[in-house]
């Protein structure tokens, strides 16, 4: 049977070729650990929040559970992104509720071993094929740091928008606050792509039930 998505709330699960997307589970605990420490140099350039590992399955298991009623109450909606074929966790993303209005910012990353492989680009087609299609998102935002030059060319291959630099807009205790880059990409923007129409077919997602949802 198949479901019709709630405006604005996100799919609980995103199949693509080679991707899942899903929100984590408590038994992913020790799988986001072992990724997060032995990417932590990796990471920690452009994520502050990867400075904290190595930490404890229990560390991990309480930030799942915190995820995990934030994208059950419809407040902000993180995804692991997982290997279709080998289940392996290579990287993270999510609607984030920054933008004015209600609107979502997305966001990424992606372990060392996966990286240059495309998996991002793959994501975030999915995440707009469910934000403009699916969840009736009007605008849909990416923010980076000015040198973080692999993100800015996701942002500019998918054809979102540079807006502008956002000046000490990224704030993260205890460091100064930094400059950001903002890109967007607007609805009536996405649904010219020449990608979109090829991304329709490729992309399946499933609502809390495991239904598969009609866009």
């Amino acid at each position: 049977m198949a479901s019709l998505l709630s405006k604005k709330r996100a799919p609980y699960r995103i199949e693509t070729e080679r991707l899942v997307l899903r929100p984590y589970e408590p038994t992913d605990s020790e799988l986001l650990r072992t990724t997060c420490a032995r990417n932590k140099e990796h990471l920690s350039e452009y994520m502050p929040w990867a400075r904290f590992d190595p930490q404890t399955v229990d560390d991990k298991l309480e930030l799942i559970l915190g995820f995990r009623g934030q994208f059950d109450s419809g407040g902000n909606y993180v995804y692991g992104i997982f290997n279709a074929k080998s289940q392996d966790l290579i990287g993270g993303t999510g609607f984030h509720p920054r933008l004015e209005g209600g609107e979502f910012e997305v966001g990424y990353w992606i372990a060392a071993e996966s990286e240059g492989l495309g998996y991002i680009s793959e994501a975030m087609r999915a995440l707009c094929r469910v934000g403009f299609d699916g969840m009736g998102l009007d605008i849909i935002g990416i923010r980076m740091e000015p040198d973080n030059t692999r993100s800015e060319r996701v942002a500019q291959k998918l054809g979102f928008v540079r807006e502008g630099l956002l000046r000490r807009a990224l704030r993260f205790k205890p460091d100064p606050p930094k400059d950001v880059l903002r890109y967007t990409l607007l609805d009536s923007e996405y649904q010219t792509l020449d990608w979109r129409e090829n991304n329709a077919s490729e992309v399946c997602a499933f609502d809390a039930l495991s239904q598969e949802i009609k866009f």
